[in-house]
């Protein structure tokens, strides 16, 4: 084989083992729809409780926590709209997490930012792009310096 050959060998490897990295790891399921006030500039207050199980966790969103959805630029709002109903509770469940990460790496918030787009039934490559770009983008709105309350909510009670 010839240098390109390598070339194109080596890009392949590399670009499949970064799409195997973002692969669902997690089980999420949201018991409740979201109940979302609007606010100013394309933001949302939650009415309610956003209440996510991940794996055996309860990881709750409280009820007043503002959020954008997801961050996407309003030129592309034609293509991915951060207000597509299936995205949304993974959008809110993701800045609460990245805004209280608790005992969660960034990339493991990202991961299960992707298993819940997947879990919620939006498209693998449409999950993939929005995994891609918080992977790119997202480390100046990571808080890790900040860890949350734990919770009385338990899988009984919901």
């Amino acid at each position: 084989m010839n240098i390109k050959a390598y070339t194109t060998l080596a890009l392949l490897a590399l670009l499949f083992t970064f799409i195997m990295s973002c692969s669902p790891e997690s089980n999420v399921d949201f018991p409740r729809k979201p109940c979302l006030e609007p606010t100013t500039n394309n933001s949302f207050k939650l009415c309610n409780p956003l209440v996510a199980m991940v794996n055996d966790d309860v990881v709750v969103v409280p009820a007043g926590f503002e959020t954008d959805l997801a961050s996407i630029p309003r030129v592309i709002w034609f293509i991915h709209s951060p207000t597509d109903s299936e995205t949304i509770s993974p959008a809110i469940l993701h800045d609460f997490m990245y805004s209280c990460p608790g005992k969660y790496s960034r990339r493991t918030i990202d991961s299960i930012f992707y298993s819940s787009l997947i879990d919620n039934l939006v498209n693998p490559i449409v999950a993939y792009e929005y995994w891609l770009a918080v992977r790119l983008a997202g480390s100046s709105h990571f808080n890790t310096g900040t860890h949350c309350a734990t919770t009385d909510i338990s899988a009984e009670k919901i």
